[in-house]
């Protein structure tokens, strides 16, 4: 496994990669790899330039800074969230002149390639040239989580070592994959431990390369913090939600949570253990927070 680090990470064109970088750029694969992604990445944001700092090639935007690592092998840092890049890619930092982080290794059939977002948000793109290479990417969340969110996200929980109050660090936008004519590449996530791996299955009419990602954003908005059932219990039964919730994280979530009154969490926190739920807590980019029931699926089933 590489070294410590979550999240991570919508258009057609009918060229390959050599002509979409045009003559001029046929021998470099840094301006090659950014032309590929603008011409057939679905349009989810407009990418930032870094800056060169001890830590990496850094952005920041909305106050939060995201650090991209100057070699392959080391962690890309999305607010409080880290990821490792897969194994197949890897090779020194090469900046485009769109701002696109180009690692194009020693000459493999995988590269990657990381564009910071002007919503805070970061594309991990892995680009494979040819057929018959790798077509599962697996990106580590080392302290985090991943679980199935909804409509094809991934949430990044991170948690209690009792597996308590499980509180969303990121999330992982749904999965795309588009080969070099722009044309849609059935693409899935599977999850292992920390780990989210990215699967792409490309048919005998997919024309390389083909770029897969997963778009990881830190969650500094709409945050979300679950209980599980024993917690809830307690809460029901007049127990201090704060309280509870201060074992993990502290800072605006806790304030946001005090905010509310104890007789209003303690109700809905009655409510969802008469209907089999457990409770959660959603505070809003404003600072306010809001309980509310949850249970089955949500948060991977936390709710037990």
């Amino acid at each position: 496994m590489r070294s410590t680090i979550a999240g991570i990470v919508t258009v057609a064109t009918t060229l390959t990669l050599t002509l979409i970088a045009g003559p001029a750029n046929a021998a470099d694969p840094t301006e090659s790899a950014a032309r590929l992604i603008e011409q057939v990445a679905p349009d989810q944001g407009e990418v930032q330039r870094v800056t060169a700092t001890a830590a990496g090639l850094t952005a920041t935007i909305r106050e939060q800074t995201i650090t991209a690592p100057r070699t392959a092998d080391g962690a890309v840092q999305v607010g409080a969230v880290q990821v490792i890049l897969p194994d197949q890619v890897g090779g020194r930092a090469s900046v485009a002149n769109d701002g696109t982080v180009v690692y194009s290794g020693t000459g493999g059939s995988v590269a990657a390639a990381i564009q910071i977002l002007d919503d805070a948000s970061v594309r991990l793109q892995t680009i494979t040239r040819e057929a018959g290479a790798d077509r599962s990417f697996t990106y580590t969340f080392p302290g985090l989580t991943p679980v199935k969110g909804a409509n094809g996200t991934v949430d990044l929980l991170a948690n209690n070592a009792d597996g308590s109050v499980a509180v969303v660090a990121g999330t992982v936008a749904p999965a795309w994959a588009r080969d070099a004519k722009g044309r849609v590449v059935k693409t899935s996530y599977r999850i292992s431990g920390d780990r989210l791996v990215q699967v792409v299955e490309p048919t005998s009419t997919t024309t390389y390369p083909v770029v897969a990602d997963p778009k990881v954003t830190h969650t500094w908005w709409n945050q979300t913090m679950y209980f599980n059932k024993s917690e809830t219990n307690k809460v029901s039964a007049g127990a201090s939600a704060v309280q509870i919730a201060g074992t993990i994280t502290a800072g605006t979530m806790i304030g946001a949570i005090a905010a509310v009154g104890a007789s209003i969490i303690q109700a809905v926190a009655q409510y969802a253990m008469g209907n089999d739920q457990c409770i959660k807590f959603v505070v809003y980019a404003s600072g306010t927070a809001l309980p509310q029931p949850y249970g089955g699926s949500e948060a991977g089933g936390y709710c037990k």
